[in-house]
Parts: structure tokens; sequence; C-alpha cells
């Protein structure tokens, strides 16, 4: 029997595409596809309570997934607004909005994992 292989690792750094943002003078790539743990923490939130409007320490969370931790405190430490922050966030969700996604239905089923 043939054994298939699919190297996920080289096949996503080869799709990589990153987006450019630039605040207060620096540029931050950002990737082009939301990540499934921003995905999941959006979600679980509307689950909750869709009709409540986002707080402002989860806006601070939502984008310290997407620009990272440190760059969300350099921006803060710049005096960046909320309404700014909010601004930011916004723009980035509308263009991961814009971005086409295709899945194919599949079967559902465990694949088992070979830890290196």
């Amino acid at each position: 029997m043939a054994k298939v292989y699919k190297d996920f690792d080289e096949f996503f750094l080869a799709k990589d595409d990153t987006m450019t943002v630039k605040l207060f003078g620096n540029e931050y790539d950002i990737p082009t596809s939301l990540s499934a743990k921003l995905a999941l923490s959006m979600s679980k939130q509307v689950k909750e309570d869709p009709s409540q409007e986002m707080q402002v320490d989860q806006v601070i969370e939502f984008l310290n997934l997407i620009y990272g931790q440190e760059n969300i405190e350099d921006w803060l430490d710049n005096g960046i607004s909320i309404t700014q922050l909010t601004d930011v966030l916004t723009w980035t969700m509308q263009q991961y909005s814009q971005a086409k996604v295709n899945v194919p239905a599949q079967k559902k089923r465990k694949a088992p994992v070979k830890k290196q």
C-alpha cells in the first residue's frame, strides 16, 4: 500500500503572505489570514453575548493576537487612543473579511499525529 505524505509546514510557508501596516513610523507585517486562535476567541465572545459591544480589554487582547503584545504596548506608550486602537482593529478585521476562504468539504475523522 502506498504511503501518502503531505508536508504542511512547507505548504503553508510557500503560501505565507503578509500585509503591512504603518503606525507611529513603524511598519508591521501581519499574516493575510486570520489566526485560528483569534477567530475562536471572537466566536466565543459573540456566542456568550451577541448584543454586547467589545470591551477595551477585548480590543487589546485581539490586537495582541494579531500584532503582538510588545507592539501594542509600544503603541500605548506612544499615546494611541482607544478610538485609534478600535480603528486599527476594525480595519484589520475588514481586511481579513475580504479574504476568500476555500475549504473543501471532507469527512470528519481524527488524524494520528507523529511527533518528531
